[in-house]
């Protein structure tokens, strides 16, 4: 009888931590995790685990990743010594998680120098349900680690030891080397493929090609103004927290060598700031935006920590973190963390919109939408375009959390663009993920360039609606047509502020915008 409950606990503990197919819950983290406890780590082919922990460090339950062929799905394997390898990426429409490894059995000698002909290397896809599929096994990275995988849809990019990214999809025995470039973390943000770096000149994160790049002969650029020494990157964050700023406008790097530690970097004037770093060394990084707050979490490795934690930056844009780092769980004896990722959502719509609509109004273009239920929306975001190829945030509004009301919503484009325009709305939820609607085309009358003049005591401030980034002229002409105030300012596309100063006595006058060969005018009584 004891012996049929010991293997009945048994079997209750697989079905936990294997192929259970159990959905992960929203907003929790996957840690990777390798060895299973019962032996030193070392060089040879160790099993591997996804840890699923709360925010708060609870672990929720862990996934094993296979060990033996099952069906299509092959081993994945890791070595238990290299912070190279392990890392895990998310797609950016959050439901799916990768990982890497080797089809080789677990104590395989020195795995990562193997040839790939014998244990290929392998790509592990991980849905919202948690179902496992390991069946994208590749002849690359010969004799060399490979360290990380992103997809988007069924293409999945992948870096490793060698001077090369390659590009499959997923379930593909063969991959299309699309760069001569080593590659860490490879992560998608915005429709673009990144690569951490470890090597070379371009600094520790580069882009790899224009977008999501499938052929060969692509090119890597370094983000401008990034430092050029050797670099030691591993996962990275990309967080957009100025409003003011199109895009993403921060970037968080965590590293293997301990001054490089945690660096922080803001966009200023389209170069990337260090703000400083936090020492340490560290391997994986995922993080959520809040306004102009970001809460970090990460992995420690070293011989003295191997921890996941916390770290809530408030500072903003462009300002050094001073909070501290709070450790929130730690690896047990005989395992190690590596990658570190938010766990991937199952494939259902966050909103069920019901309408997306756009309008002229006597203002600007009003857009409004309405839903019939959200769950886990904190914000949207809406989007302007004028070839529906590339598109600029102009707002935010808030969401309801999670409702099963019907909800309506508005947004007024206070500086609509002339001509047909396109708006986009970008559903977000609390842990960053997002869903996009749209775009639906809008067509504004509204004049190119247009003035308007508020009279102050010792100034007037002039507002000036420019259809594109140009330099206006601004002067101030008495009804005789003298010239009594003149100032030049760069504009942006949209309404722009411009404080003139102007003490001239009680009268009538003339302000007049001066854009390229367009002069607009208003009279203005003071």
């Amino acid at each position: 009888m004891k012996r049929k409950l010991l293997l009945s606990c048994l079997f209750a503990v697989a079905a936990h931590t294997g192929f259970s197919q159990v959905a992960f819950t929203a907003g929790s983290l996957s840690v990777l995790r390798i060895g299973d406890g019962s032996a030193t780590l070392g060089a040879n082919a160790t099993p591997v685990f996804i840890d699923e922990y709360s925010t708060s460090g609870i672990l929720l339950r862990s996934i094993a990743l296979p060990t033996a062929v099952v069906g299509a799905n092959r081993k994945l394997t890791l070595s238990g010594n290299s912070s190279s390898e392990g890392l895990l990426s998310l797609s950016q429409d959050g439901k799916k998680l990768t990982l890497t490894g080797y089809d080789a059995p677990v104590g395989t000698a020195s795995i990562a120098a193997s040839a790939s002909a014998t244990y290929n290397r392998v790509v592990g896809v991980i849905d919202g349900t948690g179902n496992v599929n390991t069946s994208t096994a590749l002849d690359i990275f010969n004799t060399q680690f490979i360290s990380s995988a992103v997809v988007d849809g069924n293409n999945v990019w992948m870096g490793g030891g060698t001077i090369n990214i390659y590009h499959a999809t997923i379930g593909a025995t063969t991959a299309t080397s699309i760069i001569a470039r080593t590659g860490r973390s490879m992560r998608i943000f915005n429709n673009q493929l990144y690569a951490s770096q470890v090597s070379g000149t371009n600094g520790p994160v580069v882009s790899i090609g224009a977008g999501l790049p499938t052929t060969t002969g692509q090119t890597a650029a370094g983000l401008p103004g990034m430092p050029t020494a050797t670099p030691s990157g591993r996962e990275f964050f990309f967080a957009d927290v100025d409003a003011t700023i199109p895009g993403y406008d921060v970037l968080y790097v965590v590293n293997t060598a301990i001054t490089d530690g945690i660096a922080k970097y803001s966009l200023v004037n389209n170069n990337w700031v260090l703000n400083g770093n936090i020492s340490g060394q560290y391997t994986g990084l995922t993080g959520v935006v809040s306004g102009n707050e970001v809460t970090l979490y990460g992995v420690r490795f070293g011989t003295s920590a191997n921890k996941l934690f916390k770290i809530t930056d408030a500072t903003g844009h462009n300002v050094a973190m001073t909070a501290t780092a709070t450790d929130i769980a730690t690896a047990a004896a005989n395992t190690v963390f590596r990658g570190l990722s938010f766990s991937p959502t199952v494939t259902t719509t966050p909103v069920k919109l019901l309408s997306f609509t756009g309008k002229e109004a006597a203002n600007g273009v009003r857009l409004s939408w309405s839903t019939a239920s959200e769950q886990n929306n904190s914000h949207y975001e809406i989007y302007r375009s004028t070839d529906v190829q590339n598109f600029t945030k102009i707002g935010t509004v808030k969401g309801n959390g999670t409702t099963n009301e019907v909800l309506n919503y508005s947004f007024t484009d206070l500086s609509p663009l002339s001509g047909t325009v396109y708006y986009k709305l970008r559903q977000v939820d609390f842990d960053s993920r997002f869903e996009d609607y749209g775009p639906i085309p809008v067509k504004s009358s509204l004049q190119k360039n247009d003035l308007k003049v508020q009279v102050k005591d010792n100034s007037l401030q002039v507002s000036v609606f420019a259809s594109t980034n140009s330099t206006s002229e601004i002067k101030v002409y008495n009804i005789s047509g003298n010239a009594l105030a003149k100032v030049s300012a760069n504009l942006t596309s949209g309404w722009n502020t411009v404080e003139v100063p102007f003490t001239a006595s009680r009268g009538v006058y003339i302000v007049a915008s001066k854009i390229g060969s367009e002069i607009t005018k208003t009279k203005i009584a003071k």
